[in-house]
């Protein structure tokens, strides 16, 4: 039930920052991405920059995204849900079916609308590296941290992988 939950929410996910169209002006810092090497090589997303923090009841989540180009499709984005506690700074890992307060989510897509090319991490049980995200700073205005992990492809329920490593983030928060 944990999958099926995460991949609706990882395909409907694009389609929430879709909406966001919000760019950031010459009042708001300029350095704003998510960067990671993919499956070896170093990529960077400064376009449509948000961290979104969500409470609904007692379930706390935060939505990270980032687009490689003002109207491009190519997207890096992560997801921690909790349950029962909010979300703080520190280390956060996919713990497959072992802990159900707990969904560390991303999903990498390279411009495609072909699912079988679109990468995810985190619904797997046996993502291996795991997926990680460490929150090192998380303010009101901000979040910055690192990820990694193993994404598999076909939105995450495929055998071909792709390593993400070196991953970090610096991004607004939006409440």
């Amino acid at each position: 039930m944990k999958k099926i939950s995460w991949l609706l929410a990882i395909v409907c996910f694009p389609l929430l920052f879709a909406s966001c169209k919000k760019d950031h002006s010459a009042d708001e810092s300029t350095d704003y991405y998510i960067s990671a090497k993919v499956g070896g090589t170093l990529k960077t997303y400064e376009a449509l920059t948000h961290a979104i923090k969500v409470q609904v009841d007692t379930v706390y989540t935060i939505a990270l995204s980032a687009n490689a180009a003002q109207g491009s499709a190519e997207q890096l984005f992560l997801i921690i849900g909790r349950a029962n506690q909010p979300i703080s700074t520190g280390t956060f890992t996919d713990e497959g079916e072992s802990n159900e307060n707990l969904i560390v989510a991303s999903g990498y897509n390279p411009g495609t609308s072909d699912e079988a090319n679109i990468y995810a991490a985190g619904l797997q049980e046996d993502n291996n590296p795991r997926l990680t995200i460490t929150i090192t700073t998380l303010t009101d205005k901000s979040i910055t941290g690192t990820f990694s992990g193993t994404y598999y492809d076909h939105g995450g329920d495929g055998t071909g992988i792709i390593a993400v490593t070196e991953g970090k983030f610096h991004l607004p928060v939006t409440q």
